[in-house]
């Protein structure tokens, strides 16, 4: 596996995607030597078999396995394939499941729908896809789903309902506009962010996903605090500007 991986190509790719700390942590993952080369570098004999034996329980530290991404698509009419995402990691040879609802809701451009086509007809060493039914009806249970590190979650409504957690996801978040987010906004009592980003599993088990999030947010959060606490806002799409009346 190449050393460059979730490098850009292009200089315009690079303004896209690159400048985001837990890409990095990826890239670093992903550039580690595997366990079992490690410790062989080590020693020999018993050794060897004993290093071979810790790579297989580590699994994400694996030449085959290291640092897996899951890229959930909770879909809802309108919903989107991150196409461009997508291809980034295919071309950099990042392993990751897809996990997507099929169904007539599903919009896709040719260039997204032919990727489909190639994660599907891919050989066993490629991007696994797994369909998944009926995500957008019960998106608390995308908290089970895959067990990679790292976490992708398209098209997302995500609401933080206690305060603690709320200035370190902000840092975060506000990291991530480069991998297709729409929206950051902040309300007294709720706090949420619209569009796609990518977690550490461990953050991303400490979120919820609810339904209709961004349908409100033109009327219930514009306007409440965002201005005073000095939050660089992304505007949601098909929102009014932050300064419209409510």
């Amino acid at each position: 596996m190449s050393t460059d991986l979730l490098q850009p190509s292009s200089a315009s790719a690079a303004d896209d995607f690159i400048r985001d700390p837990i890409l990095d942590e990826v890239r670093a993952k992903l550039a580690r030597p595997p366990k079992q080369t490690r410790e062989r570098a080590g020693g020999g004999g018993a050794a060897d078999a004993g290093g071979a034996d810790t790579a297989a329980d580590t699994g994400a530290d694996t030449g085959t396995g290291c640092a897996e991404i899951d890229i959930l698509i909770p879909l809802r009419r309108g919903g989107f394939i991150p196409g461009r995402v997508i291809e980034m990691f295919v071309r950099q040879e990042v392993p990751f499941t897809l996990h997507v609802e099929p169904g007539p809701d599903l919009e896709f451009s040719p260039r997204d729908e032919a990727l489909l086509h190639l994660l599907a007809e891919s050989p066993d060493e490629l991007p696994r896809i797994k369909h998944t039914t009926r995500i957008a009806h019960k998106r608390n249970r995308m908290l089970a789903r895959g067990s990679s590190p790292f976490v992708y979650l398209a098209d997302a409504d995500v609401v933080f309902e206690e305060r603690r957690f709320f200035p370190s996801m902000l840092r975060a978040f506000a990291r991530h506009a480069q991998l297709g987010m729409v929206g950051l906004c902040y309300q007294e009592t709720r706090h949420v962010a619209c569009g796609s980003m990518m977690l550490r599993r461990r953050d991303f088990e400490r979120i919820g996903a609810i339904r209709g999030t961004a349908g409100s947010c033109a009327c219930m959060f514009l306007g409440h605090r965002i201005k005073g606490l000095g939050l660089r806002v992304i505007p949601l799409k098909r929102s009014p500007p932050l300064d419209a009346p409510a």
